[in-house]
Order: C-alpha cells, then sequence, then structure tokens
C-alpha cells in the first residue's frame, strides 16, 4: 500500500547476503540494493525482532503496521537534513514483522566510526560532530511537533 506517508517498497529490495551485517537493539541491520526509479541505490533494512503492539482503541493498517507507528514513519519520512538518516520505506520479507529502509550510511554508525576513527579526531572534528548531532536532534522540533 502507497500513500504519500508509506511506501511499501517489497520487491524492489534485493538482500546482498542471507546474514545481517549488524546488530541493533530491537533489529538486525542488512545492507541490501534498493531498486529505483532513478537507478540502484545502497540501503539499510531493519529487520525488527518483535511485533509491534496496538495502542488501545488502534487498528492497523492492512493488517501490517500501527497507525501510530506508521505516522511516525510519515514523519521520519518527511524529515529533510544532512544530519537525519533519510527514511525510505519499509519491506517485507527479512523475518516475521515489517522491517524499515533507509539510505545506507557507508560509516556506519557513530558508535563504530568513533571506535575507529575517535582517537584521530582533532577538537574541532569532535566539535562538527557534536553540532551536527544537535542540528539533527534539533530540526524535527522545528518542523513537526512529534507523539511522545
Amino acid at each position: 500500500m502507497e500513500t504519500p506517508d508509506h511506501i511499501d517498497l517489497t520487491g524492489k529490495i534485493r538482500k546482498l547476503t542471507e546474514h545481517p551485517c549488524a546488530y541493533g537493539s530491537y533489529g538486525d541491520i542488512y545492507k541490501c540494493l534498493y531498486d529505483s526509479t532513478s537507478g540502484t541505490i545502497e540501503v539499510a533494512v531493519k529487520a525488527l525482532r518483535f511485533s509491534l503492539t496496538l495502542n488501545q482503541g488502534e487498528e492497523s493498517s492492512g493488517g501490517t503496521l500501527p497507525e501510530s507507528f506508521r505516522r511516525e514513519l510519515g514523519i521520519w519520512r518527511r524529515l529533510d537534513h544532512p544530519n537525519i538518516v533519510p527514511f525510505l520505506g519499509t519491506t517485507t520479507g527479512f523475518g516475521p514483522y515489517t522491517s524499515m529502509v533507509a539510505m545506507w550510511m557507508p560509516n556506519g554508525t557513530l558508535h563504530a566510526f568513533l571506535e575507529k576513527h575517535g582517537d584521530g579526531l582533532s577538537i574541532t572534528d569532535q566539535f562538527g560532530l557534536l553540532q551536527g548531532i544537535a542540528r539533527g536532534l534539533e530540526y524535527p522540533g522545528e518542523q513537526f511537533t512529534l507523539a511522545t
């Protein structure tokens, strides 16, 4: 189902390997390729390890995602900022639950980047990273009222 707030990319995502390349607190990360209308791009697919439960009185859309989660994904999708990873849509086929698709970040997570390069960063570089993080955190509040 495609709406302005949600794009189902099922069938347009190709796994590069059968195994995740990283593991997060709530899901497994796969490096994949997305066959978009403008070409093939590298993406990260986060396969959730748990089911999203409905809030009291809430219905799921098409039996897949709770409406509150779809709204949050819609907000993420509309965020356009250099310090926020772009959200592209959702897909299935990476486990029992719907997975999220975002742009692939070649430097990995901030934690992985700092583990690899942290000792070689100057104070100026460190301050630049902090500024970028602050700008990324500030931006959504300037654009939307986020649900808590």
